[in-house]
């Protein structure tokens, strides 16, 4: 059950990867487009026990995305 709903979570998160990736590419803004990931991976993970690793996640692409964001990647 959990190595279902885990690999449930990644595909989703894969496709909010996709989409931020997308985002980043139109130069809409890295605060917008790390907000939509934050909004879809938190919704993706929501009542379950991976809350805590998409939390960590979330932070980690806010800390460092701005090196993808500019160009540095």
């Amino acid at each position: 059950m959990r190595l279902a709903l885990f690999l449930l979570i990644a595909l989703t998160v894969g496709a909010s990867a996709k989409e931020h990736d997308a985002c980043y590419r139109k130069k809409t803004g890295q605060k917008p487009c790390d907000d939509q990931f934050d909004n879809c991976a938190m919704a993706s993970s929501r009542g379950t026990w991976c809350v805590p690793v998409m939390k960590l996640f979330v932070a980690l692409v806010r800390t460092f995305g701005g090196i993808s964001y500019k160009g540095m990647w």
